[in-house]
């Protein structure tokens, strides 16, 4: 699926999905999910092969300027999440985190912002429940089941 152009002129980069859990949450959201999902899922090549991700585009941010994670929660406009991740793991709330700017501090910072103390880890270091900034090269794992073993 292409992007528009416009988004493509603002790219921060891609949430990749490292693992088979992860692989499967996005691909139910581009099928399962509504055309306001599907439009921040993309394809790029990842380890030489075809893969689903969500594409971070200051073109595509949505009000609030963040962009919400998780599986949604019913009753909401759009789940509540920009990145819905079609999963049943209780390891993921209905909103997980978020990717966004702090106004006070420059750069892209993961929030985390489910009251069950859910993880989400950072570059292989689980997070401190608080805003995170997130590095140029990065990885960022949310739920405990999406840790690699």
């Amino acid at each position: 699926m292409a992007m528009p152009t416009y988004m493509n002129l603002f790219m921060l980069g891609h949430l990749v999905p490292v693992n088979r859990p992860a692989l499967s949450a996005i691909l139910k959201s581009r099928e399962q999910g509504s055309k306001y999902h599907s439009d921040y899922i993309t394809e790029i090549e990842y380890c030489g092969d075809k893969t689903p991700c969500f594409e971070l585009a200051l073109g595509g941010l949505p009000e609030g300027v963040r962009w919400r994670i998780g599986r949604g929660c019913d009753g909401i406009e759009h789940a509540g999440v920009e990145f819905l991740l079609r999963t049943h793991d209780s390891g993921i709330a209905g909103v997980h985190a978020s990717l966004g700017f702090s106004a006070r501090d420059p750069g892209l910072f993961l929030m985390e912002l489910n009251d069950q103390k859910l993880v989400c880890t950072v570059n292989g270091r689980d997070s401190c429940h608080g805003n995170q900034i997130i590095p140029l090269e990065n990885t960022i794992l949310i739920g405990d089941s999406l840790k690699e073993p």
